[in-house]
């Protein structure tokens, strides 16, 4: 741990140090790599359907933008993938979904695995705490190469979604700060920079936020706060401050300043698809918005 005087520097080098100890480990990450690879291969060598299309394969979620969080109690770790065909490929999105499930469930019988068809997405149960949830999409336009048209099980339509696009737009807001106060710290006693290159302030907010929320919902996790909504948030809400401590008292000062006004419920859009409401169950759901505001009150 940091020896410096300065209390802020050695508060911010304990959540530093808390952040990265609930954080996913080596061994969980280099298998989740492994079978991200896996199904990755897997699709690509699909002749049936998959082969003749130009397409992309990549990670997004919280692995994507370094905001992992090991799983606790029941829970498990989801690694988000999608399969980004490009906007000249002419199918609906009913067949684009049938077709990954029938590529899906040749794979997983092959490795003996559990699969779940979701509403927008397919999903593989590994043994013990993890799946792997896999959204394919179309290319909306040749102009906004990153927007998405998923398929809607329940609506029997289109979506709009930016998964590449949301990650990039949260790094880059956890890039606002060029050096954070740790990295200053240690630059100044000489000392190996760590991980903090890596790891913005932003990110270790996020972690922390996120376990923080487990353990709100770890009894009862009905109407538990999704990761995107926090995480989109936080991004939102943060300034650029060299501080993991004031980085997180600011984005929980604004969220529950937010959540007491009497304006009605908060819209939480992704900041790269206005087409996209992440909180548009609130509205039917009417227990998942107050159990957020309970969470948000609950942040210390």
């Amino acid at each position: 741990m940091i020896t410096l005087e300065n209390k802020a520097t050695q508060i911010d080098d304990l959540l530093d140090k808390m952040a990265e100890a609930v954080q996913l480990d080596d061994t969980r990450y280099d298998r989740m790599k492994s079978s991200y690879e896996s199904v990755k291969d897997w699709i690509e060598a699909d002749e049936i359907f998959f082969k003749p299309y130009n397409y992309d394969v990549y990670p997004h979620g919280s692995v994507r933008i370094l905001t992992t969080v090991k799983p606790i109690g029941k829970d498990e770790f989801d690694l988000d993938i999608a399969i980004h065909l490009k906007s000249n490929t002419p199918h609906t999105p009913q067949r684009i979904y049938a077709e990954l499930k029938r590529c899906m469930e040749a794979y997983a019988k092959k490795h003996g695995l559990k699969l779940e068809a979701k509403n927008r997405c397919i999903r593989l149960n590994y043994a013990g705490d993890f799946h792997m949830d896999i959204l394919p999409g179309i290319q909306e336009n040749s102009i906004e190469q990153n927007k998405l048209k998923v398929p809607d099980r329940e609506l029997g339509t289109w979506v709009s979604s930016n998964p590449r696009g949301y990650a990039d737009w949260f790094i880059a807001k956890a890039n606002l700060v060029k050096e954070s106060l740790l990295e200053k710290a240690l630059r100044a006693e000489k000392l190996p920079a760590d991980n903090f290159k890596n790891k913005k302030p932003l990110h270790r907010a996020v972690q922390l936020i996120k376990r923080d929320r487990d353990l709100f919902f770890q009894k009862d996790d009905t109407y538990k706060t999704s990761s995107i909504i926090l995480t989109t948030i936080a991004g939102q809400f943060y300034q650029g401050e060299e501080s993991i401590f004031d980085t997180i008292d600011n984005i929980i000062t604004v969220i529950r300043t937010k959540v007491s006004q009497p304006i009605g419920r908060l819209k939480i859009l992704n900041p790269m698809n206005s087409a996209e409401d992440f909180t548009d169950k609130w509205d039917s759901e009417p227990e998942n918005y107050e159990a957020f505001k309970k969470v948000c009150k609950s942040f210390i």
